[in-house]
């Protein structure tokens, strides 16, 4: 442990930590992301495991600390899920408002706006246009 995070409740916090993994052996351990920042003398590393047992769902994270050949634990939390990370962030249109509808069917109608446009702009024959004459007399001098 790092001994910024040290002091004389961790062995009382990581009893309670305990206490949240059930007895059983897990169903599944899915890293849910690795973060990584570098500063110019040490480097911090977060890992998030996220563990499926039969009864309930747990990420934990846990942050390491690296200055030199040093490695040292700054941070360890377990949150209880009621599902997965994967299932409480999937992308359903179920249970959403009509303003959600609203805005969805916009955007599709932008989109589609957008590429009839293009189409039309393939289609046109480019024609050069004198706009104040200035471009044909330019063009006859050899510009």
């Amino acid at each position: 442990m790092d001994s910024s995070v040290a002091d004389s409740n961790v062995r009382d916090t990581f009893t309670k930590m305990a206490s949240i993994f059930p007895t059983e052996d897990p169903q599944s351990i899915k890293v849910v992301g690795a973060h990584t920042f570098r500063g110019q003398d040490y480097s911090t590393t977060d890992i998030p495991p996220e563990y499926q047992f039969p009864s309930k769902w747990l990420l934990v994270s846990v942050a390491t600390r690296k200055e030199g050949d040093l490695s040292t634990v700054i941070g360890f939390h377990v949150n209880p899920m009621p599902d997965s990370l994967e299932n409480l962030n999937k992308f359903s249109l179920l249970g959403k408002g009509a303003s959600r509808y609203l805005i969805l069917t916009c955007a599709v109608c932008s989109l589609l706006f957008s590429f009839y446009v293009l189409v039309l702009c393939f289609e046109q024959k480019l024609e050069r246009r004198n706009c104040c004459g200035c471009c044909s007399y330019w063009l006859e001098w050899g510009g």
